[in-house]
């Protein structure tokens, strides 16, 4: 999927999954992410894992991801402002997913839920461009934890009438959280009445 949420911003999303390759019990995925902020900031994120179910309709993933972030301005009173800095974010995680979410579109009483925690180590990447003096402030590395989980809940109440409710959230755990590594929240997935990602939330 590829979204454009503001002037000169894009995000370019891309994900496949293949369901128990060989005949296995196991279904590698590969992710692909690409964010563009005006013309502030790029960040990218490539992940690899791999499916497996534990119990009936209770799905286990492994996955490593790795996510680099890049300068497309180096205005230092701007950077300053805003917090902004390269870095380069490898992270091992852990999700279980109980259910599935397009089931619950057929008006069925039914619940799925997902919990996901990932953890690594984050370093700067020095920008040329950049007064070293910027960067006395940073750690040159640092430990970054995230916990990520959603719930959705459907009761049928008519025929053709059901009350759902579902519910996201996330934390980043990090001693230097950067702009551009921030959670995007805002529009119609997540906060209506907003604009489309307005909002950078180290938690919501």
């Amino acid at each position: 999927a590829c979204d454009r949420f503001s002037t000169e911003s894009q995000q370019l999303e891309i994900f496949y999954k293949h369901p128990f390759i060989l005949d296995s019990k196991l279904s590698p995925s590969f992710t692909f992410d690409l964010l563009k902020q005006d013309t502030t900031f790029l960040t990218r994120r490539v992940g690899l894992g791999v499916h497996t179910y534990i119990a009936p309709r209770v799905e286990l993933l492994v996955a490593y991801e790795q996510t680099q972030g890049t300068l497309l301005s180096t205005d230092i009173e701007a950077l300053e402002q805003s917090g902004l800095s390269g870095f380069t974010r490898p992270l091992y995680s852990l999700q279980i997913t109980k259910g599935d979410l397009a089931r619950l579109s057929r008006l069925a009483n039914a619940n799925t839920w997902t919990l996901s925690i990932a953890g690594g180590r984050k370093s700067i990447d020095r920008n040329l461009d950049v007064p070293d003096s910027y960067y006395d402030s940073l750690s040159s590395s640092s430990n970054f934890y995230r916990l990520e989980g959603a719930f959705a809940y459907q009761a049928r109440v008519f025929k053709r009438q059901a009350f759902f409710h579902h519910v996201t959230f996330g934390f980043i755990d990090n001693d230097q959280i950067l702009q551009n590594e921030l959670f995007r929240v805002g529009g119609l997935t997540s906060l209506r009445g907003f604009n489309e990602k307005e909002f950078f939330v180290e938690q919501y």
